[in-house]
């Protein structure tokens, strides 16, 4: 009885775009700014690395945004390429309450400042994108901080 019930709150759980038992890669766990590294936890909507218009975790993205909207706490992870073909890592957090922070991570990107920066949001804007996948950005009123 113990694992139909765990089988199907796993079901529900992955239906929802949540990936809590798989932990997003951080490949810039040991390089990455002591902020990030001792982020506090919170509930984890996936990652993503998005080389083309396919590659999108849209579970994950709608897991974010939802959280957003509910003003529930989560994290999701995006990697994406630079026109010119380097790596920016975003983090997006909802904290407690509904605030946003992103971290992105420019330090593999070779045409901008290879730096890490923090921006503080009230709040996430839905992109209209042709795709159809789910995507949001951060608002116009971020409070952005370079880290380094």
């Amino acid at each position: 009885m113990a694992r139909a019930i765990l089988a199907i709150w796993i079901g529900a759980f992955l239906a929802a775009g949540c990936t809590a038992l798989q932990a997003p890669p951080e490949p810039w766990s040991d390089g990455a700014p002591v902020v990030v590294r001792d982020r506090s936890a919170l509930p984890d909507c996936g990652w993503e690395t998005v080389r083309s218009d396919g590659d999108a975790n849209v579970p994950g993205r709608r897991c974010l945004w939802s959280a957003y909207q509910e003003h529930r706490p989560a994290e999701f992870v995006t990697t994406q390429w630079s026109i010119e073909g380097d790596p920016i890592t975003s983090i997006y957090r909802v904290l407690p309450g509904g605030a946003v922070e992103v971290f992105i991570d420019s330090t593999h990107d070779a045409w901008s400042a290879r730096t890490w920066l923090h921006l503080a949001c009230p709040d996430l804007v839905s992109v209209d994108v042709s795709s159809g996948q789910p995507a949001f950005g951060p608002g116009s009123d971020c409070i952005e901080t370079t880290i380094r």
